[in-house]
């Protein structure tokens, strides 16, 4: 292999004398390391000059050298003691400048080779290849070589380079480079070849044969690029493939075209590459310095912040994976590289709005990271831009042909995240992202057809059958049309049919100070319908804002309201549910009004500490009382199982734009909880506390749930057992269980009864199953006791 830097030669002598008496162990120096790495290069088709001056040296075996001690911990984030040598080898053979070569754009196929000072793109000659990533490890990402081969076992191959930014002048870098080599390669054969590159730039050919100190026979192809120089090398393992190869240089350098390193575009490609080879390397140090440098010297290429946060969220996490070998690692610290990346993003997404895919990946961040509102904020500022620069938008680079139709998807695939979960407070996550996609994008078809088969399983019937209506409406023999028109029926089936909205009852309450806007609440006429809640111009009376109304907003004690300011600029929506309740802030902007996101708030003071993951039970956040400076005054209360109920008082504060600012939290005093009154609620035995689910379903108004180790049931016997829960979560005793299995599987047709056991904690009994074989089988639990008689079967698979 080739170098051409005086000053590289003159660093690589101090370190190899400075290193190569250190012991690695009682048998091996650095300098017997360096000689098995030599073996290594060399078998893989790679040579240097000074691998022969540092072989001629004497090297002798450690006798009684120090041992290394077996104590010392490497952990997994820093280089093994193998891992040191080799780089050391490679600094000792460093390339005179970083030339790295990427896969160019569509215009310019082929490669590029760039420095600070100029670059070039070149192409593969027909019957060859370039390589981008095989060489990566010795600092040579552009290899070409014959296709059907590979570096490692071509009879030749290629490499472009430029040469150390000092050089200027093609001749003079020619002149060092054959002094330097001579004593090796003698005295090459110049200039056996001239010509102009694809874009006019002369270039000339040397002949380097082979000789008795070095075994290879190589050509090389130098290029006067604009104050720079560039070569590419054209090396063969024997004269025989020598001269059947030889020509393809001439043809690499007819392909050449110039370009200037110092574009932007240039400067990214230039920063991603090395990023890529600072990776494999794990040198973190190296690469937080170069990210910065990359977002300080391309101030316009987005992907430097996009690389930047990736590797803050995703890389850094990989690399602090805990454990004994790599330490311990904090969760502040996860946190914090979090943080990071999302102030990038969020920097990002400021000066490149048109990128979608950034402000995707800043609430992909958020989701992953459990933090909702801020998803939902950046999902709400996404598509506020882009309905107001559709022909703007682009996702990764390119532009977006219907973000009428984009945009609402991705949206609403972020709902689908929550609505896998199955969980009442996810329900409502996803609720508030699939109405923001509805409300912005009224004509999205498939966003509106999985709102109504959310809404109907959620039994909000009402909601269900007018997202399928406007459906249909909107695509009558579409995708989604069939299965749109038997969902109706189905509803028509059950009394929920095409009541015109017209004929519901409205009421008319909470209206604003200066008698313009109320409340309106149009009741169903058919039972089983939803109300519909909205903000109204009472002069008008015509829509103002639609409003949330979850299953049961409107039922027995719990009422949606208005709180309002005085001014009538600004108003608090309490919207009841299920398991509480929930406050929206809206500001008003001409004759509408906007949402304004609430500010993060501490969370409330639980007498326990419970799971990390625990759900509330119950969650309310209710509007109390406007300040006259313009405050809003919100009572806070969760009940959760085991962490217990808590409540506190938050006053938040405004400013002009409607950006909430916590001025004060007081805890407040409250009453026993459900443990308090009950600890056996609580839970389950240690031994059973962390099996898995098998199966659950629903039985009345309890869930069933059968578990073992590990969630499967396997051929033999199995140690299980049975919970039954309410509602909220909590341990309840059925009475009497029964539970059967059976297969009918062909030619195997199985029953058994398998005996259900109490244990000490009420609502967990235990059952030992056992399966005769591998297979699809059917459990049937039924139960008889305080809470009446109920049943179910569903499949289990037996491996």
């Amino acid at each position: 292999m080739r170098t051409s830097s005086i000053t590289n030669s003159r660093r690589r002598k101090p370190i190899y004398l400075e290193n190569k008496d250190a012991n690695l162990d009682e048998e091996r120096r650095f300098s017997h390391a360096v000689l098995d790495d030599f073996k290594e290069l060399e078998e893989a088709g790679i040579t240097h000059p000074d691998m022969e001056k540092i072989k001629a040296l004497p090297h002798h075996r450690n006798k009684g050298a120090m041992n290394i001690s077996k104590d010392v911990m490497i952990k997994r984030n820093k280089p093994s003691t193998e891992m040191k040598i080799k780089i050391c080898v490679l600094a000792l053979l460093a390339l005179p400048a970083f030339s790295p070569c990427i896969p160019a754009q569509e215009m310019l196929p082929g490669g590029n080779v760039y420095g600070p000072k100029a670059g070039f793109n070149i192409s593969a000659p027909e019957g060859w290849v370039v390589d981008n990533e095989s060489g990566k490890g010795q600092d040579l990402p552009c290899v070409l070589y014959p296709k059907g081969s590979s570096r490692s076992d071509a009879k030749t191959v290629m490499y472009a380079k430029l040469a150390g930014p000092q050089w200027e002048d093609v001749n003079a870098f020619v002149a060092m480079e054959t002094k330097e080599m001579k004593a090796t390669h003698g005295t090459p054969k110049e200039k056996i070849a001239s010509g102009k590159t694809k874009d006019g730039l002369p270039y000339f050919i040397n002949e380097y044969p082979a000789t008795k100190n070095y075994s290879k026979w190589e050509r090389v192809g130098y290029i006067q690029l604009f104050a720079a120089v560039g070569y590419i090398v054209l090396s063969s393992r024997d004269q025989a493939s020598y001269e059947k190869d030889s020509g393809a240089l001439e043809k690499v350098l007819k392909t050449l075209v110039y370009f200037d390193p110092k574009s932007e575009a240039t400067i990214g490609q230039f920063y991603a590459h090395r990023y890529s080879f600072l990776t494999s390397l794990h040198a973190d140090a190296e690469i937080e310095t170069l990210l910065t440098e990359w977002r300080k010297k391309a101030p316009k290429d987005p992907e430097a912040w996009i690389t930047s946060a990736n590797y803050y969220f995703k890389e850094r996490q990989m690399m602090m994976s805990t454990g004994e070998e790599a330490g311990s690692i904090s969760s502040e610290q996860s946190k914090e590289n979090i943080k990071r990346a999302a102030d990038l993003l969020q920097e990002a997404t400021t000066k490149f709005p048109d990128r979608l895919d950034i402000w995707c990946g800043l609430a992909s961040i958020y989701q992953e990271s459990g933090d909702f509102d801020n998803e939902l904020s950046t999902l709400k500022e996404m598509v506020a831009y882009a309905r107001e620069h559709p022909a703007q938008l682009k996702w990764e680079g390119k532009p977006l042909s219907e973000p009428d139709k984009f945009v609402p998807e991705k949206v609403h695939n972020y709902g689908l995240y929550y609505e896998e979960k199955n969980r009442a407070e996810d329900d409502k996550r996803w609720f508030q992202i699939a109405t923001l996609a509805v409300q912005q994008y009224p004509e999205s078809v498939r966003v509106l057809f999985n709102l109504a088969n959310r809404s109907a399983e959620m039994k909000d019937f009402w909601s269900a059958r007018k997202h399928f209506e406007e459906a249909l409406k909107l695509d009558p023999n579409g995708q989604y049309a069939q299965e749109a028109k038997e969902a109706l029926q189905k509803l028509k089936k059950i009394g929920i049919w095409l009541t015109p909205l017209l004929q519901a009852k409205d009421i008319i309450m909470d209206k604003s100070p200066d008698g313009n806007f109320a409340l309106r609440i149009q009741l169903p006429k058919e039972a089983g319908d939803q109300p519909k809640v909205g903000m109204i111009n009472l002069p008008t009376e015509e829509a103002v804002l639609e409003l949330d109304c979850p299953p049961r907003c409107y039922e027995g004690n719990a009422k949606p309201k208005l709180l309002w300011f005085s001014d009538s600029q600004r108003v608090a929506y309490y919207t009841p549910d299920p398991d509480g309740g929930y406050t929206s802030v809206y500001f008003r902007r001409g004759s509408s009004f906007e949402e304004v996101q609430l500010p993060s708030i501490p969370n409330l003071p639980f007498p326990r500490r419970g799971p990390p993951d625990e759900q509330a039970l119950t969650s309310i956040s209710e509007p109390i009382r406007w300040l006259k400076s313009g405050a809003l005054v919100l009572h806070q209360e969760q009940e959760k199982l085991v962490s217990g109920r808590a409540a506190q008082k938050v006053t938040i504060g405004f400013d002009k734009h409607g950006h909430g600012s916590v001025l004060k939290v007081r805890a407040k005093k409250v009453t026993d909880d459900a443990l308090d009154q009950d600890p056996q609620l609580l839970v389950l035995p240690r031994e059973t506390a962390y099996f898995q689910a098998i199966a659950s379903d629903s039985i009345n108004d309890l869930t069933v749930r059968v578990s073992d180790r590990d969630g499967k049931l396997h051929q033999g016997d199995n140690e299980t057992t049975i919970e039954f829960r309410d509602a909220k979560a909590r341990l309840v005793d059925v009475g009497k269980v029964n539970l059967q299995i059976d297969s009918n599987m062909p030619g195997a047709q199985i029953h058994r009864d398998v005996v259900v056991e109490r244990t000490a904690t009420r609502g967990l009994y235990h059952a030992k199953i056992q399966v005769d074989m591998s297979g699809d089988w059917n459990m049937k639990i039924s139960y008889d006791g305080p809470h009446g008689k109920g049943e179910t079967t569903f499949p289990v698979p037996v491996e």
